[in-house]
């Protein structure tokens, strides 16, 4: 193995013995492939659990000791009846060229279609286990969606295998083997943080390990500490958009803005982001519209020319950006849940506040084509941990750089996310 290989990779599972966790579940998926046969009643598997828990690694280990070729897709770039019944469906009849190996299709995070078209994509999905000669398995980590209550179907031909979280001290002691192969010193507190900042999510935690062991031999509590100050002000920042658009306490609004740990510009863009998927009238988006615009005049005022202009207006800037623009949304009495992750992160790592999403999602899109995790996931866990070691000049950095097919301008863009 290169020295400079990223570790989710470099450690991930061989053999059975090697899966952590979910014996259960390991067992199910393993004898679903030793006794696989197109005219059993039970045609696809869904593996259900939240992020880093194994489904995916299980999969590929059980397949391919089982002598199959893993087929992987991501249900997002299939989600609707037409492009499953072209790109497909006509596949399935399809074997593949080599000997005695049979083919298996892994389709990852079902559970983020969404629409009108995604539900002709999940019965799309349905007729496919109907028609396949291989096993298929999908993976998510919710479908309790009605949406989603085909798949739960007992006529579907789909058998629900659960995953269960890995527990802490379970991820601690793949780090700590990690550390071993590595000859890294680490402190056990150290390791232990890294397992509860990642909220069960062993690869997550196994990222986090090598973007805080770059060029080191001994890891202590506060280098891990580090990169969860980018997680703590991405948590911070959506905790206070939740309390200025659903509470109507105009003091309670006010402190949470005025503890917010970012810069005020950023939350301006933030705001400016998100307002229009709150899905109020068009006269009430108008009056939260003119409240931003009188705040965004009273921070340029301010940053512009911090001698002239006290800083002692910031209150009135505090004042405006939490409560006048959030009123008339809560005063309309819509309530409408708002997902903001999935809005504004090109803001939160966008620090120069210029337009670039389509810059954002170009690179997420070249992380997925080497990970299997969602957008959110890359832009939430993935990102921070490639910026760290990109910031460094050494064989890793240059590494990812190849590996994810990164230009000059994407690896600037990543750089200034921390």
């Amino acid at each position: 193995m290169l020295e400079k290989e990223l570790w989710t990779i470099k450690y991930a599972p061989k053999k059975e013995s090697d899966i952590v966790g979910n014996p259960n579940a390991v067992k199910v998926i393993k004898e679903f492939l030793t006794k696989w046969s197109s005219k059993n009643e039970i045609k696809a598997l869904l593996l259900l659990g939240p992020p880093g828990c194994g489904k995916t690694s299980s999969t590929n280990v059980l397949a391919k000791l089982n002598r199959f070729d893993v087929i992987e897709i991501n249900a997002s770039d299939v989600r609707n009846k037409k492009s499953i019944e072209e790109k497909l469906i006509p596949s399935l009849a399809t074997r593949t060229i080599k000997k005695g190996v049979n083919k298996l299709y892994l389709i990852d995070e079902v559970d983020g279609l969404s629409g009108n078209q995604d539900r002709g994509g999940l019965s799309a999905m349905l007729k496919m286990v109907k028609l396949s000669k291989f096993p298929i398995i999908f993976t998510a980590n919710n479908v309790h969606d009605k949406k989603f209550r085909s798949l739960r179907d007992k006529r579907s031909g789909i058998k629900i295998v659960k995953f269960q979280k890995i527990k802490n001290p379970t991820i601690v002691k793949v780090l700590q083997k990690i550390c071993i192969a590595e000859k890294i010193q680490a402190d056990p507190k150290a390791l232990t943080e890294i397992a509860i900042n990642v909220n069960n999510d062993l690869r997550s935690a196994i990222n986090d390990l090598q973007a805080v062991c770059e060029g080191k031999k001994k890891l202590t509590l506060s280098d891990v500490r580090k990169i969860q100050q980018v997680r703590d002000t991405e948590k911070n920042i959506f905790e206070v958009l939740n309390i200025i658009f659903k509470n109507k306490d105009i003091q309670t609004c006010n402190r949470a803005v005025s503890m917010l740990d970012i810069d005020w510009g950023l939350l301006l863009h933030w705001v400016n982001e998100i307002l229009p998927y709150h899905k109020v009238s068009s006269r009430t988006l108008f009056k939260s519209y003119k409240a931003l615009s009188k705040a965004d005049l009273i921070y340029n005022a301010i940053a512009s020319n911090p001698e002239k202009i006290s800083w002692s207006m910031l209150p009135y800037f505090i004042d405006i950006i939490s409560s006048g623009v959030s009123l008339p949304i809560k005063n309309e009495n819509k309530s409408h849940f708002v997902q903001y992750f999935r809005y504004s992160p090109s803001n939160f790592l966008n620090k120069m506040y210029a337009s670039r999403s389509g810059e954002l999602m170009n690179i997420v899109n070249k992380i997925r084509k080497k990970l299997k995790s969602s957008p959110e996931e890359i832009i939430t866990k993935h990102l921070p941990f490639i910026a760290l070691i990109l910031k460094k000049r050494s064989p890793q950095s240059e590494y990812l750089k190849k590996f994810y097919e990164l230009d000059r301008r994407e690896i600037t863009f990543i750089k200034n996310i921390i």
